[in-house]
């Protein structure tokens, strides 16, 4: 398969840079360091996608902030759509929501016609599962390249472009010392 989507973004954003790692997400109290990682991957995709070149995760949040259902008072957990229409950006699918894991079959097929159509896919994995945890996403990234047998994401929390098998749709990502196995669950498509 040849490429399809974008080449990798540079750089790729960490979700515990200063000046926002230490800051609040949302309405809560938890930071971006420990769970941002989906503000950072809406910045992230619209660098990518030409929408805002210099866009941060505060940006997002601040536009997040002005939309009614984005946060929850008192939460840091958003709503997902919701934060990407926050940023002007449109939503194709949501597959399969919070809360649910959706068939590999599917998530391939959504996230293939979301690349061809010019569009990025916000990725929501799980990586606790294989280590007694449940098999609902834990973490989002956002995946701009299919190349190779392979689907690539910048992930805010290794600041690196990361990659699982396209077939399994799931691989071992590094977190410093510490190897993670991800496994996509959830898609959202955006595109601009």
């Amino acid at each position: 398969m040849t490429r399809l989507g974008y080449l990798d973004p540079v750089p790729v954003l960490w979700q515990g840079s200063p000046p926002w790692g230490r800051q609040s997400v949302g309405r809560g109290k938890e930071t971006f360091g420990r769970v941002g990682c989906v503000a950072t991957s809406i910045a992230q995709l619209m660098r990518v996608l030409g929408a805002r070149v210099g866009a941060s995760p505060l940006d997002v949040q601040a536009a997040g902030l002005k939309r009614l259902g984005v946060w929850t008072p008192g939460q840091s957990g958003a709503n997902v759509p919701e934060l990407v229409r926050a940023q002007g950006l449109d939503v194709g699918e949501d597959l399969d929501g919070p809360g649910r894991v959706a068939d590999v079959a599917r998530l391939k097929v959504a996230i293939e016609d979301c690349l061809r159509r010019g569009g990025v896919c916000l990725v929501a994995v799980d990586h606790d599962k294989t280590r007694g945890g449940d098999a609902i996403a834990d973490h989002w990234g956002n995946a701009h390249r299919l190349e190779a047998g392979r689907l690539w994401f910048s992930d805010p929390a290794t600041a690196r472009v990361e990659s699982v098998d396209w077939q399994t749709l799931a691989g071992p990502v590094k977190w410093g010392r510490a190897t993670r196995v991800y496994q996509v669950v959830r898609v959202v498509t955006v595109f601009r």
